[in-house]
């Protein structure tokens, strides 16, 4: 006979016929189970917690505590409440017997005389499923998220560790207590009638905001699965839940940055543009004003080479071009844009790479300097008057610093003297 585990797995015979849990012993070590006996109920229970066995075969007619008694026990008590109780009688065989037993919590039941090959294949089966609810029972309890049940009506039927541990009171004692007592009464009424009008298995989401046992105030996300029975009718509510106040923080924090970024590129004095593949998709106030649009729908999806100047789209193609597929910005450089009245004006222009919505982007910080170019003009064509009319006179024309140095020589009467203006 070969067991659906290897590793050993512990089985207890309770059992007041010495014969038959001789027999039992024999039959169980020979495929390598460690066993133990008890000759009645009492005795079995108080070896139970010490011995911690796989699988208890209990004896349904016994003196002290009989079998179905001591099912009850095991099953009531939290600790043992998984371990599988296989029940055998040779005296109650009735149908009405069996149903009695599994009534009282039995995992299976199994009348005398039976043959060995049958007993084998139901410990086996019986003692490698505890060994996997146990494995994952372990997986849940050491789990950092908090892991919980509860019926239709709210009342919570486990909890792991952990969330013992956040609601500061041990995991056995929450057992029994109503959602309500937990989470509030308003976020526990919610929860159970969104579960309740669920019709299929769908898996449904809810955020609290909740003080754990060192009254600090945690975000926590809870994902709820609906089980069912058979017949597919819910009978109770599987929940897991994540500690995401680290993420709400995050997220608090990117928000309030992005709102005050808003804020800098609304106000900003500057005209700022964001365009995507070629197409104007954020203008700010200053870019409205710039442009001379009414609203800024007028820019909005426009593309962006038809405010550049024709002599300038080719080289403005070429920046654009050039920060999308490197990656890095364009240095400040002087074109020529035209506002939507025709109107030609200079201004400066930078580029960054930018994520707008998920999209690859571009966003351009533009200044107009029509102004300071025209007066840079101004100046240069005054300078350059002044600089004829001097040049020309045939006087000298010289200026001297407070030591007497020569800082000026203009003039063509320099040229008497066999001196160069200068």
């Amino acid at each position: 006979m070969i067991k659906a585990s290897s590793e050993k797995c512990r089985v207890l015979i309770v059992d007041d016929d010495q014969r038959v849990a001789a027999l039992l012993t024999d039959l169980l070590e020979q495929e390598d189970y460690e066993v133990m006996t008890a000759s009645d109920g009492g005795r079995a229970l108080e070896v139970l917690n010490s011995f911690e066995p796989d699988v208890v075969i209990s004896d349904v007619v016994m003196p002290v505590i009989n079998g179905i008694e001591l099912c009850r026990h095991i099953k009531k008590e939290p600790q043992t409440a998984n371990t599988p109780v296989l029940l055998i009688s040779g005296l109650r065989n009735a149908p009405e017997d069996s149903l009695e037993g599994l009534t009282a919590g039995a995992d299976d039941y199994l009348n005398m005389p039976f043959r060995n090959e049958e007993l084998l294949v139901k410990v086996a089966r019986l003692a490698e499923r505890h060994r996997v609810e146990r494995h994952y029972r372990k997986i849940v309890e050491h789990a950092a998220d908090i892991i919980y049940t509860r019926d239709m009506d709210g009342y919570v039927t486990s909890i792991n560790a952990s969330g013992g541990v956040f609601f500061g009171k041990p995991a056995t004692e929450i057992v029994g207590w109503h959602l309500s007592t937990l989470i509030g009464s308003e976020a526990a009424a919610r929860d159970i009638e969104q579960t309740k009008r669920v019709s299929d298995d769908s898996p449904l989401r809810s955020t609290y905001l909740l003080k754990d046992a060192d009254d600090n105030e945690r975000y926590l996300e809870a994902v709820l699965s609906i089980e069912r029975d058979r017949q597919g009718r819910a009978t109770g509510i599987r929940g897991v839940v994540r500690d995401i106040t680290e993420q709400k923080v995050a997220e608090a924090a990117l928000k309030e940055s992005e709102e005050r970024y808003r804020r800098l590129v609304e106000l900003s004095p500057e005209a700022i543009i964001v365009h995507s593949e070629g197409r104007i998709v954020y203008v700010n106030a200053a870019a409205q004003r710039l442009w001379g649009a009414t609203c800024r729908e007028e820019l909005i999806n426009k593309p962006i080479l038809d405010l550049v100047h024709p002599d300038y789209r080719e080289a403005a193609g070429r920046r654009i071009r050039n920060v999308e597929e490197l990656g890095s910005p364009s240095l400040l450089n002087e074109t020529k844009h035209i506002k939507l009245n025709g109107e030609v004006i200079d201004v400066e222009v930078a580029g960054i790479p930018f994520l707008f919505q998920g999209k690859p982007a571009i966003q351009a910080v533009i200044r107009d300097v029509t102004d300071r170019r025209r007066g840079r003009e101004a100046l240069r064509q005054t300078e350059e008057r002044l600089r004829t009319v001097v040049s020309s006179a045939s006087l000298i024309l010289f200026a001297l610093d407070q030591n007497g140095i020569f800082t000026l020589s203009e003039g063509e009467g320099l040229t008497a003297l066999g001196w160069k203006p200068g």
